[in-house]
């Protein structure tokens, strides 16, 4: 019999995968081109919005963070993977909702990151905290 706890360690981890593949979904629609999100920050990027830089950089990283959420998990180490999950989630929930609501049409990306994002931080609000046994 699978505990509790061990549900929710394998949702944490479907969603961690969802967090780190979202971006390749379309985001913005300008024009008659779909751009997922990394295009959309290239696209900032050759504008010269160089601000955008450390923001680019940590858009990169949301998928080798989902790969750790996952080892973490996997291995046993439920707290640091916890971590993980919620730290992606902030940073994809907030892209998403950026996106979202920028005012340009919205592909599927930007809701559905925005979805995961949430679920992220309850599932990673739920392994972080000390959970009962449920043996």
């Amino acid at each position: 019999m699978i505990r509790r706890t061990e549900w929710i360690e394998r949702i944490a981890i479907a969603v961690a995968i969802g967090l780190a593949a979202v971006g390749q979904l379309g985001w913005i629609r300008t024009g008659s081109a779909t751009r997922n999100s990394y295009e959309m920050l290239r696209s900032a990027q050759r504008l010269g919005l160089d601000e955008l830089t450390p923001l680019r950089v940590v858009w990169f990283l949301v998928p080798v963070v989902g790969l750790a959420a996952l080892m973490l998990l996997a291995s046993g180490h439920r707290r640091l993977g916890a971590a993980a999950v919620l730290a992606q989630s902030i940073v994809v929930g907030l892209a998403g909702i950026v996106a979202w609501s920028s005012g340009l049409a919205a592909g599927p990306g930007a809701p559905l990151a925005t979805m995961l994002a949430i679920a992220g931080l309850m599932l990673g609000g739920l392994l972080f905290s000390p959970l009962k046994s449920d043996g």
